[in-house]
């Protein structure tokens, strides 16, 4: 959580409130809102008490996201709004020869299916765009270790793909934004 979603609502009648486990992101945040330090599968916040619930890469790292998926529909009030978004398992396929994401519990392909268990209904919208430009090997590094690939092994498909190909690279993401409503 690093605020993009509470200052995109800046302005608005919206009152967000960000929570994530990690304290670097909280701190990244805290300019945009009030946040706190939770656990998805444990909201610090009252049943039926959120208009809304985004959970945006959230439910991939969980080993059981319907845990996280209940909690996001326990704290929602009738009607209120869940929306996620994950990755797909073929995410960026221009890096595929180098790199390709590891399946998650909650990918973008079984999402509106876990969805819809905990809400009774979903529905999903894909994404399939060249969304980012690495323009060098350092950020081709980077993301690759943004996405949880070692150091060292980063620096050398950065390299092994800067020699395949010229750069900057224009990637492909894929994923879904899955949408359900609590019932009334």
């Amino acid at each position: 959580m690093t605020g993009h979603w509470a200052r995109s609502a800046v302005g608005s009648a919206l009152r967000v409130f960000g929570i994530d486990a990690a304290t670097t992101m909280t701190a990244a945040a805290v300019r945009h809102c009030p946040v706190a330090r939770g656990d998805v599968i444990a909201l610090p916040v009252a049943d039926a008490a959120a208009d809304a619930v985004v959970a945006v890469n959230v439910l991939d790292h969980l080993d059981r996201p319907e845990l996280g998926l209940h909690e996001a529909y326990r704290v929602l009030r009738p009607d209120g709004l869940f929306i996620a978004g994950t990755i797909s398992r073929v995410d960026s396929p221009e890096l595929a020869p180098f790199w390709q994401p590891e399946p998650t519990p909650f990918d973008a392909e079984d999402a509106q299916q876990l969805v819809a268990a905990a809400f009774g209904a979903a529905e999903t919208e894909p994404w399939d765009a060249s969304l980012i430009t690495l323009p060098d090997r350092d950020a081709v590094r980077d993301f690759l270790q943004a996405r949880l690939v070692p150091h060292h092994r980063a620096a050398i498909l950065a390299d092994a793909l800067a020699d395949r190909g010229p750069l900057p690279l224009p990637l492909t993401k894929r994923g879904a934004l899955i949408l359900a409503r609590r019932a009334s």
